[in-house]
This record gives structure tokens, C-alpha cells and sequence, in this order.
């Protein structure tokens, strides 16, 4: 017969298993990160738990027939809300699909954690995280823990040989992975994407207040892409 202290548990093995899949979208600066995947994951076990176990008072009654698996696939849809609010769109590109994809595989964990297939949760956590973490670049030491993504928007009143030679200067400063994307631009100004690969967010700062030097940059964005 199970427990409230069965059931304590299983919520608290919920919040470890979203925070580590949130812990790696956090370290790549995705906005939906650690608290996101925890709440997440803990309520979509705690509404499979009482989806399961709320209603045995019910079951003296006569013609009363419980179907666990009917809160199951209401959660499973609304989900589909959460995920469609991380893909945003931004000048004609998508960002988010990877973190939308990660937040219904949270569901999914914590409806298995609720349900008790505590070995399956545990392996698709541990999945989830290899998937992450491994596949994020072609080459995979890039994707280690420890190595951030960072994106930032720069506004140029300039044209693409300004572009250039910022970029540069910037290589100079060592930093991997740097790669410049022009999204619009006319006569007198130029918009364009930074990628780039770097070990913590304070760097990314260094970054910002590099590029503030520059006159012809009127705005710098920081784009957490979900």
C-alpha cells in the first residue's frame, strides 16, 4: 500500500530529474531553464499521482470506474500551450524548438515518476541529457558542461566592412566559436546576429561592454532563445 512519504518522495525525484535537463538548457542561456523544467516536471507527477491514487475513496461506490490514464493525456495536452509559448520567431528565424521539445520530455518524465516507473525516468532523464549534451555541436566537446552558447543581436549604424572588422577585433579576443549573421539591413544600417561559444556569463558581459566601445553600435540585444 503506498504512502504520503511514497508520495513525497516520488514529487522530490521529480524536482532532481527537471532540474538536471533544465540544468543543461540553463548553461546555454535558454530563458526557460531550472525552474521551469522543475515546475514542469513536479506537476505533471503530482497530477499523475493524483490521478492515481486521489480517488480510491470513490471506488466503494457502485458503478465507478477510474481511469488513471484520463489526467495523463489532459496534461499531455496542455503542455502543448507551454511549448508553443518557447519557439519564438525573430526576423524570419525560429528559435526554441530544442527547449520545447525538452519540455514535453519533462512531462512525460514526471507522469512516469508519478506513475512509478521510477527506472524508466531515471533512463530518460539520463537520455535526454546525452541528447543535450552530445548532439548540440558537430563536434562534441563544444557541448560539455561548462561551455555556453551565447547569442546577441547588435545594431550597426555601419555597413558589412564595420561588421567585419568588429568581428575581428573580437576573434582577437579569443573568443571560440565566433560566427556573424547578417539579418537586415539598408544604406545606412546594418543588424546582425553574434554566436558564439563561451565558460560563463561573465564573459558574456565582457562581450557587451566590448562591443559598447563602438559608436556606430546603438543597441546591443541579448537573445536567450528558449
Amino acid at each position: 500500500m503506498e504512502t504520503q512519504l511514497d508520495y513525497l518522495i516520488r514529487l522530490v525525484e521529480a524536482v532532481i530529474y527537471g532540474g538536471l535537463v533544465g540544468y543543461e538548457r540553463q548553461l546555454r542561456l535558454k530563458s526557460a531553464g531550472i525552474r521551469t523544467h522543475i515546475l514542469i516536471t513536479l506537476g505533471a507527477a503530482l497530477m499523475m499521482l493524483i490521478s492515481k491514487y486521489g480517488f480510491f475513496d470513490m471506488l466503494n461506490h457502485a458503478q465507478v470506474d477510474l481511469d488513471p490514464s484520463r489526467v495523463a493525456s489532459q496534461v499531455v495536452s496542455s503542455i502543448g500551450f507551454i511549448g508553443v509559448g518557447a519557439i519564438l520567431t525573430y526576423r524570419h528565424g525560429i528559435e526554441g524548438l530544442t527547449t520545447s521539445a525538452s519540455i514535453w520530455c519533462v512531462t512525460a518524465i514526471g507522469l512516469a515518476v508519478g506513475a512509478g516507473m521510477h527506472f524508466l525516468a531515471f533512463t530518460a532523464t539520463i537520455l535526454i541529457l546525452l541528447i543535450q549534451i552530445l548532439l548540440h555541436h558537430r563536434h562534441f566537446l563544444d557541448g560539455l558542461p561548462g561551455a555556453l552558447e551565447g547569442r546577441l543581436i547588435v545594431h550597426l549604424k555601419g555597413d558589412t566592412r564595420m561588421m567585419e572588422k568588429i568581428v575581428e577585433e573580437l576573434r582577437s579576443q579569443k573568443i571560440k566559436k565566433l560566427q556573424a549573421i547578417v539579418l537586415a539591413y539598408d544604406s545606412e544600417n546594418l543588424i546582425f546576429k553574434l554566436n558564439f561559444i563561451i565558460q560563463t556569463e561573465e564573459e558574456l558581459s565582457f562581450i557587451v561592454i566590448f562591443l559598447s566601445q563602438y559608436k556606430q553600435i546603438t543597441e546591443v540585444e541579448n537573445v536567450k532563445s528558449l
